[in-house]
């Protein structure tokens, strides 16, 4: 009887009135609804967090093609010929020129960190957000991870196949990683405004000390200062938080 009325909800809802229902048909119909607005609304919610992560890791993306463009004394354009989709190798190569230029050595290591984060420790992460399938109810979700590993819970136990392997995932946890991608995309900012600096005035950039743990793994920006006059002004990081 319910579920007669369910469909008859969805397809004529003007031939439901509440005074031709029963108390118990009323009761199913209130508790079928709030069930539903319930799992309508963690499925918005892990929708919006995707999306805010994949603005943010797009700003990431930017924030490391922009360190090209002073280390090679090149044009936006030529940046945009010569380089490669993949995140990883543009990280490589913008290592390589770091140490071709004599930079300081402080200065480098900060910046070869915040690349490792940026092509091993995030990349990773933001690609099994964004293509892993999920499955979301009111009260959880779940990533599912179809690439297919080898491997073995004990040390003499036989190798197994595993796929579809299910990871429970928040909208907190998607929220931390976006956290950790604009933490390093703030800090590659910082990095090329001092290389373009470096170029036009000759100044060696150095290590801000403020900006210093944003090269650590799991480094969240948690505060920070703008310029509201300036707004294209770097960030000044009040306070970090680290995931393990």
């Amino acid at each position: 009887m319910a579920e007669d009325l369910i469909l008859k909800l969805f397809r004529r809802p003007e031939s439901l009135k509440p005074e031709k229902l029963e108390p118990e048909d009323i009761e199913y119909l209130e508790a079928f609804l709030s069930s539903a607005e319930k799992l309508v609304g963690a499925h918005d919610a892990i929708a919006q967090s995707i999306g805010e992560l994949a603005l943010g890791w797009a700003a990431l993306d930017t924030a490391v093609d922009e360190l090209f463009e002073p280390l090679l004394e090149c044009s936006e354009g030529q940046v945009a010929c010569i380089l490669v989709e993949n995140i990883g190798t543009r990280c490589e190569m913008v290592k390589k020129l770091l140490h071709a230029e004599g930079l300081p050595p402080k200065w480098v290591t900060w910046v070869e960190a915040l690349l490792n984060r940026s092509s091993r420790e995030l990349a990773a992460l933001r690609n099994r957000y964004i293509h892993d399938s999920w499955r979301i109810t009111a009260e959880q979700s779940f990533r599912n991870d179809k690439r297919a590993k080898l491997g073995k819970s004990q040390s003499r136990q036989k190798r197994k196949l595993s796929f579809k392997t299910e990871h429970e995932t928040s909208v907190k946890d998607i929220k931390r990683l976006t956290e950790r991608v604009f933490t390093v995309s703030s800090a590659l900012g910082v990095a090329a405004k001092g290389l373009r600096t470096w170029r036009v005035e000759g100044k060696r950039p150095r290590v801000l000390k403020q900006w210093l743990p944003a090269g650590k793994p799991g480094a969240r920006m948690l505060n920070y200062q703008a310029d509201t006059k300036a707004l294209e002004k770097p960030l000044v990081p009040l306070q970090y938080e680290f995931d393990s």
